[in-house]
């Protein structure tokens, strides 16, 4: 059986990941940087907080994008 892409759906997840993505990888960088600020951590402490909520980020992506292919699937059978 061959699977064809769903361009509609497609263009509406990827647009919509990359939009989300931009928000949470500004917001962890914003958020690292205010925290390691508020406590005093220094630079290294405010890269290895941007670092890991970068990470917590990445993971937001990659959940926003399986729900929203499971909510508009870009595979369509037939």
């Amino acid at each position: 059986m061959a699977r064809r892409i769903n361009k509609h759906n497609a263009m509406t997840v990827i647009s919509a990941t990359i939009l989300i993505g931009t928000e949470l990888v500004a917001v962890a960088a914003a958020g690292g940087w205010a925290v390691a600020n508020l406590f005093q951590f220094g630079s290294y402490g405010m890269y290895a907080l941007q670092a890991l909520f970068m990470i917590l980020a990445f993971y937001g992506i990659h959940a926003f994008f399986k729900s929203a292919t499971r909510a508009e699937p870009i595979f369509e059978s037939g």
